[in-house]
């Protein structure tokens, strides 16, 4: 087992994750020791514990590469589980399929997976972009016969179609249409055929499938299932994400949208971005997009920075500013597909966040390759936030992982990497693209610390060694590790007057119980913004010029700040006024609904202030948990007085 996979099993039972002491090795937090043990001895006995996510896509694969119906008492052994859970892992199944059209089909304890072909191949490309880094993926690898040659013959020819076309894809996305070849060979060697009548001969004409049937052909595939099998695999490469800006070529209509999304963004934001590179990003996002739309394999989970829970405020202004491209398209995006698009504002608002004073050229910067295999969005977002923790200590360049491979030598300081990559002398740090607390620990230990006057000082991991060394002269060490980690505590605690994650508002703190009302009366959209407003006003949190720009937002731009079915979150952007510098929220619960619009009916109204855009997001974040629970919504929705919101409220914690 990797690194990686034992650190996933060690987090899945709530205990420390292995660490890497330079100098000394890996190391596991003494006091886990005797609960590793006990969970070992626990599955030794009881079998290994495979979360259910990964169990389900584990059952899914078992079922797909198989030509035959499978057994219930296989897939028992595949994830060691009893049989009433497998069968409820059966139900997850089930209902996953329901979405694509495709059935479950069961005779005497033998499950087998049946529909049109082209939707089962979308359906397993999907569960292929699901499985990445999970240890599902690992298991799912053991059922799939041993295609080496051919691995090669896709890897080459894939290749070619990139420097042929231009359309060069990020690792991702070629990971993903790797996996998706062997999963069509497997599925076409079982006589498992595409319809014929839903190939466009229009598209056959394009210079990338003539280079795909030749592929194809090299890899087995009869002339008789040739132009149906190239084409659903063109439509996979088209709607998967490419690695640069593609070429704008006059007023292209996906260009000209992805400048209004731009604009529509600030609108409702108040935020003035810069526009230029954000809009080539953008419109090569939109091209992916757009197709994954018509071809119906839109993208259902995005999980790399949890977007919407993290920053639900980004993904709400987001969610309002991609509605003329969802016109575009005539039909809505996922969830998931708002949440990519919201990563790249993410990243243009991170990156007017850094101090005036940011600079690239520190004299004592670590030079750093950034290895990614995510989008440009995702790239892009860790890059800036990378840059706004260290300003002055790293100086980044983004590669690819193919870039990286191909480096005989590698000139840097120090290789950041999202997912594995061989080390080519410097050293290694592999951390996760949202970029946890854990990972920015992690960098901190191969970085120099200045002094004020500039002095480059020895980095924290040195300190610890070096009170080591004193201590061990003097006094005998039992527990090495468990020091060594206290003391590199120690020396990486924030500096005095930084902000940390953890001291980021609670929303009981930026809602406290005195700002949160309930009217009887009947009120227009203007007088509860007014309301809300004089909330905010009366404990000095804003002004009226405040308020009234708040009412501007709705005049303006209608009724976008809704955030639920009957919830609206008021909010403007803070002026340059350093008067008010404190964050604040009031709510108001209003017996009776207020009309914003036709379609839109509000009783709780939530008005936000904050002249820094990340003292308010953890409080969001909260918020959005409420939302998102069932009970606790249902617990806010009853209650009949501000203490009872309070008291729903102060049960969340982050």
């Amino acid at each position: 087992m990797t690194i990686s996979g034992i650190n996933d099993w060690l987090t899945k039972h709530n205990l420390s994750v292995v660490q890497n002491v330079r100098g000394y090795g890996y190391y596991i937090q003494p006091e886990d020791f005797s609960n590793i043990t006990k969970h070992l001895k626990f599955e030794v006995l009881h079998s290994i514990d495979v979360p259910k996510e990964s169990r389900v896509i584990i059952v899914e694969f078992a079922l797909l590469y198989s030509p035959y119906p499978v057994p219930l008492q296989y897939l028992k052994s595949l994830t060691n589980v009893t049989q009433r859970t497998i069968q409820k892992d059966l139900a997850e199944v089930k209902d996953g399929l329901g979405e694509y059209g495709l059935k479950l089909y069961s005779n005497d304890k033998h499950y087998f997976i049946y529909g049109d072909e082209e939707n089962i191949r979308k359906f397993g490309l999907r569960r292929f972009r699901d499985m990445q880094d999970t240890i599902a993926q690992d298991k799912v690898s053991t059922l799939i016969p041993s295609y080496e040659q051919q691995c090669i013959k896709i890897e080459r020819g894939l290749l070619n179609l990139e420097q042929q076309t231009g359309h060069y894809l990020t690792d991702e996305s070629l990971f993903q249409v790797k996996q998706f070849i062997c999963f069509s060979l497997i599925r076409y060697k079982n006589k498992f055929y595409l319809n014929k009548e839903n190939i466009d001969d229009e598209k056959n004409k394009k210079p990338r499938n003539e280079l795909l049937k030749q592929l194809l052909q090299e890899l087995g595939v009869s002339q008789s299932q040739i132009i149906s099998e190239s084409n659903l695999l063109s439509k996979v490469i088209e709607s998967r994400q490419a690695s640069q800006p593609l070429a704008v070529k006059g007023s292209n209509e996906l260009y000209l949208i992805a400048g209004q999304i731009i604009r529509n963004f600030y609108a409702v934001s108040g935020i003035k971005l810069d526009v230029r590179d954000l809009q080539k990003h953008l419109y090569t996002h939109l091209i992916a997009a757009e197709r994954r739309v018509r071809y119906n394999i839109q993208f259902l989970n995005f999980d790399a920075f949890n977007v919407k829970r993290k920053y639900p405020e980004i993904y709400l202004m987001t969610k309002q500013s991609v509605k003329v491209f969802e016109d575009y398209l005539n039909k809505q995006l996922t969830s998931a597909e708002i949440e990519l698009i919201a990563v790249y504002f993410g990243g243009e608002l991170e990156k007017t966040n850094i101090p005036d004073s940011f600079s690239y050229n520190h004299p004592s910067q670590r030079k750093v390759l950034l290895v990614c295999g995510n989008g440009m969005g995702t790239s892009r977002l860790l890059q800036i936030r990378l840059n706004k923790l260290f300003p002055n200590e790293l100086d980044i360049k983004i590669l690819t992982k193919q870039e990286y491979e191909d480096k005989k030598e590698v000139d840097s300081d120090l290789v950041i990497a999202t997912l594995p990559v061989l080390k080519k002398g410097p050293p290694v740090i592999n951390i996760h693209a949202d970029l946890s607390s854990y990972d920015i620990r992690e960098i901190k230990k191969y970085l120099p610390v200045f002094s004020n006057d500039g002095i480059e000082l020895t980095s924290p991991y040195v300190k610890a060694t070096q009170v080591l060394d004193i201590v061990s002269q003097y006094a005998r060490i039992e527990n090495f590790p468990g020091l060594t980690s206290a003391l590199q505590s120690y020396f990486l605690e924030p500096l005095e007057g930084k902000k940390s994650i953890e001291a980021l508002l609670n929303l009981s703190e930026l809602l406290p119980i005195k700002r949160i009302v309930f009217k009887t009366g009947l009120y227009s959209w203007k007088q509860a913004v007014q309301l809300g407003g004089s909330l905010l006003e009366r404990d000095h949190i804003t002004d009226a010029s405040y308020t009234q720009q708040m009412q501007k937002q709705i005049e303006s731009y209608g009724p976008y700040m809704s955030i639920s079915e009957d919830m609206m979150l008021l909010h403007a952007k803070p002026g340059k006024s350093q008067i008010y510098s404190v964050p604040g929220m009031s709510l108001i619960r209003f017996r009776h609904p207020i009309e914003f619009d036709k379609n839109t009916n509000i009783s709780y109204v939530f008005s936000l202030y904050s002249p820094d855009f990340d003292l308010h997001l953890n409080a969001l974040t909260q918020l959005t948990e409420i939302l998102s629970n069932n009970k606790l919504l249902s617990q806010f929705k009853s209650a009949q007085s501000p203490e009872e919101i309070a008291c729903v409220i102060k049960t969340i914690y982050r």
